[in-house]
């Protein structure tokens, strides 16, 4: 089984976040694709992530530095073959609501905070809102 980590950091040196990862499932870092203000939300995406191998089960995370808490939620959106499903949300974290957002479509669910997607997916994108 394939396992992949990718890694996406902001204000940290790369290189410390590079050595917190198993060398088996380690990547180049990316930075954000977009960080963006959302209404009141703060939303920052990553870049299209590419696979080795198609996966189904996707677990999103996030670790934040920083001296307050934070409401959060998770929003992934895969390709499979020549389409983007739409944003699935995780449960939101943290005190505070979001605007309504699916946990579910036909390429994509999601229960709590594990994505699984119907058919191995070629690309994942990830939104922190």
């Amino acid at each position: 089984m394939i396992t992949e980590l990718f890694g996406m950091a902001s204000g940290l040196a790369e290189g410390v976040v590079a050595a917190a990862v198993p060398p088996a499932c380690r990547r180049p870092l990316d930075r954000p694709s977009s960080i963006a203000a959302d209404g009141a939300d703060v939303v920052v995406e990553s870049p299209v992530w590419r696979p080795r191998a198609g996966g189904r089960h996707l677990v999103p995370s996030l670790s934040v530095l920083a001296p307050a808490s934070h409401r959060l939620r998770l929003e992934v959106s895969v390709r499979d073959g020549t389409a983007w499903s739409p944003w699935i949300a995780t449960a939101s974290f943290g005190g505070g609501a979001f605007a309504p957002m699916g946990d579910a479509c036909a390429a994509l669910r999601c229960d709590v905070d594990v994505f699984t997607a119907a058919t191995p997916v070629e690309a994942v994108r990830v939104r922190v809102r």
